[in-house]
């Protein structure tokens, strides 16, 4: 295990997530949502996971925020990457991605798991910056019910 941070919401995130739930009319789900935060809150402090599986080392964070240099395993073969929790996430992540510098990243958090605190990230702008700056990195965004190889 390794030591992280859950990563922190920007203001205009959170702005476009309350005017969202304000629009769309769910109050109860988002009310609902509050109360379980309250009763199973975020930590600020957070793991993230090395894990050995077919020869490959994988890095699993938990949040994409304020992993320390020391605390990133060195040749990873797989990033598994949250991909949520700011309105520039993608450069964010571009940057961790440069800190961490994995052979492969499989996407995760870019669902809407928790509407309406969450929606649906667009990954194309990430995939398209990626594939220039780093060809070599393979990017492998999930979909629902299909396995996929590492």
């Amino acid at each position: 295990m390794h030591n992280g941070e859950h990563i922190k919401f920007d203001l205009p995130l959170l702005i476009k997530t309350a005017t969202k739930a304000i629009f769309t009319f769910q109050f109860k789900q988002a009310v609902k949502l509050l109360k379980l935060h309250k009763q199973y809150p975020m930590k600020k402090n957070i793991v993230a996971y090395e894990i050995m599986a077919d020869n490959k080392k994988i890095f699993l964070m938990g949040s994409a925020d304020n992993i320390k240099e020391a605390d990133i395993p060195k040749d990873i073969d797989v990033l598994v990457l949250p991909y949520q929790g700011k309105s520039n996430i993608c450069s964010y992540s571009l940057k961790l991605v440069g800190k961490i510098k994995p052979k492969t990243i499989t996407l995760t958090h870019f669902d809407n798991a928790y509407p309406p605190m969450t929606s649906e990230i667009n990954t194309d702008k990430f995939v398209k910056k990626m594939n220039k700056k780093y060809p070599d990195i393979k990017v492998i965004k999930p979909e629902f019910g299909k396995a996929i190889k590492i």
